[in-house]
């Protein structure tokens, strides 16, 4: 073993005696078995044979989580990171790992102040007049304390506990031992690329621990939200902003508890509820940037029924593809049209097994008319998103994370705006928007800009043709191509015609791939030279007709035979 790998080998041992202390506390081991302190393998297959013999699916998804709050940081971000797994995790699970909390003891002062004076190189005084030695709040990554500029200015600081990136690089380390095992005693989970998810993982929560990263999504969301006159976004302080070190403007407003209590705040709840949801809609569906945690921690109420949203650790980024996908399911649901859910789900989504398209469509059913038909004080964001979770896990279905992730956020909004509006629904809230979205979508404008879109597509096809076609026959030439197309005698039926219609699939496209390159080919070429295309193809082309039609006509009989 190389002397450098020594430090990383001692921290690790010393992570799973940690693990297996915390394990010792929810009665999963005894003390009496010190080797399970240098094997996580061993550590998990404990901790999976206790669950099992719990017969209360409900009380091994309490345990579950119970055991990753007290793991900390990353086995909190990745337990978080899977609860917008549905087609991975079970349902009993999913919804504890929904309530995984990472509110932690605060860090003494002194760890506070030595962190910020490393940040900004110099002495703490000399930046801040006041700096509030008690924390705002402590999560798994950071703490945040009030403090105030010698400009005057009230600023939020967010500093970032030491040593963080050794320990997450430690816990990864031992969450990738633990894929390797997890495949090989269940074959099933490798349709799931552990490997790929823990990498990819271990990048966002590497994100998120870029503080500069997270001012950048300050300035994004103030752009994207600039319409929304009641939507306040602190403002960043650059200049003593870094890695570990957030420095914002501080905001003063009511917490959630008080709108509702407190007889002194004068606020309009009902007022507030609709225009959370409205945020939350233009997010998702007009700008394509949403915030992606929205729970009560993160939302203050400011006078004039404003709304300050703080904390972009986590900000997604939508697609206008995909956002139109999620306009299409949540239009399936309200308009009740089972043939868009499913389109929805086979266009977006990827069946990660053989999938029964009968039984799909029958659950696809069942799943619309439950939410359908039922009064809206007895359905929930919430509850749609735990059948959905049902619906991907059953048919074992992949799901792009920013699906879940959107459920995920309306479920937490349609919380808060319950607290805030007893009557509120989400539902018929969002019914009219989409209603104007889809006039938006269809009107003269909109086809028009759709329209010149595709022409632009179809000019960059022409222009590039030629070169690529070039590049083909050259690849043609330079290369000894041989294709075997051999069916055993005893090939099933089915597949010999599943075989053909591909095949006849594929000539179709061929073929009109060629006739509109022509087309397009001769338009291009005329179109600078004051003739008129159609009037020229008919009169240059006229004794040619008959024999085209001839061709053409011979063409698709030979085909369909």
């Amino acid at each position: 073993m190389s002397v450098f790998a020594l430090p990383a080998k001692i921290q690790k041992i010393n992570r799973l005696r940690q693990i297996a202390s915390i394990l010792v506390k929810h009665q999963v081991i005894s003390t009496s078995r010190k080797a399970w302190t240098y094997n996580p393998v061993a550590l998990v297959r404990r901790l999976a044979g206790h669950t099992q013999s719990l017969d209360d699916k409900e009380a091994q998804g309490r345990l579950i989580r119970s055991i990753i709050e007290d793991l900390g940081t990353t086995f909190i971000k990745f337990g978080q990171w899977m609860s917008v797994r549905p087609d991975i995790v079970p349902s009993e699970i999913l919804v504890e790992l929904e309530h995984l909390q990472d509110n932690l003891a605060p860090l003494p002062f002194k760890t506070i102040r030595r962190a910020v004076e490393a940040e900004l190189g110099r002495p703490l005084d000399e930046v801040f007049s006041q700096f509030d030695q008690q924390g705002i709040s402590t999560a798994s990554i950071a703490q945040v304390h009030r403090a105030v500029l010698h400009t005057g200015e009230e600023v939020a600081v967010k500093v970032q506990h030491p040593y963080l990136r050794r320990r997450i690089n430690t816990d990864i380390n031992i969450l990738n031992s633990l894929a390797l095992w997890a495949v090989k005693n269940w074959p099933h989970l490798a349709m799931f690329n552990p490997d790929k998810l823990i990498a990819n993982f271990r990048q966002n929560l590497l994100t998120e621990l870029d503080f500069t990263t997270e001012a950048k999504k300050h300035n994004q969301m103030t752009k994207s939200l600039n319409e929304l006159k009641w939507i306040h976004v602190p403002q960043v302080h650059w200049q003593y902003t870094s890695q570990r070190l957030l420095v914002m403007e501080f905001i003063h407003g009511f917490k959630l508890d008080q709108v509702k209590q407190d007889p002194d705040v004068d606020l309009d709840p009902r007022l507030l509820a609709l225009r959370l949801s409205e945020s939350l809609f233009h997010q998702i569906f007009r700008m394509g940037l949403m915030h992606g945690d929205p729970h009560p921690g993160n939302l203050l109420f400011l006078e004039g029924n404003r709304i300050g949203l703080v904390d972009y650790g986590i900000v997604m980024t939508i697609s206008s593809t995909m956002a139109d996908k999620l306009k299409d399911w949540f239009c399936a649901i309200v308009y009740r049209d089972t043939g868009l859910l499913e389109r929805t789900f086979l266009e977006v989504f990827t069946p990660l097994a053989e999938m029964d398209r009968y039984v799909f469509r029958n659950d696809c059913q069942d799943y619309i008319d439950e939410h359908h038909f039922q009064p809206s004080h007895r359905i929930s964001a919430g509850k749609i998103f735990a059948v959905f979770s049902n619906l991907l896990y059953k048919h074992k279905i992949s799901t792009p994370p920013i699906f879940p992730l959107v459920f995920k956020v309306i479920n937490t909004m349609e919380g808060v705006c319950l607290r805030l509006d007893p009557n509120f629904d989400w539902r018929q809230d969002w019914k009219p928007k989409f209603d104007d979205l889809i006039t938006q979508h269809r009107s003269p404008d909109a086809v028009a800009r759709r329209s010149i879109d595709l022409l632009g597509d179809y000019q960059r096809l022409t222009r590039e043709l030629p070169d690529d076609l070039r590049e083909i026959i050259k690849q043609f030439k330079g290369a000894n191509l041989n294709v075997v197309y051999n069916l055993s005698e005893d090939l099933d039926t089915t597949v010999r015609s599943q075989v053909g219609q591909l095949t006849r699939a594929l000539n179709k496209l061929g073929a009109a791939l060629i006739v509109s390159a022509t087309i397009l080919g001769l338009f291009h070429f005329l179109k600078d030279r004051d003739v008129q295309f159609l009037p020229w193809l008919a009169d240059s082309f006229a004794p040619f007709w008959p024999v085209v039609l001839i061709l053409a006509t011979l063409f698709f009989y030979f085909r369909r035979s």
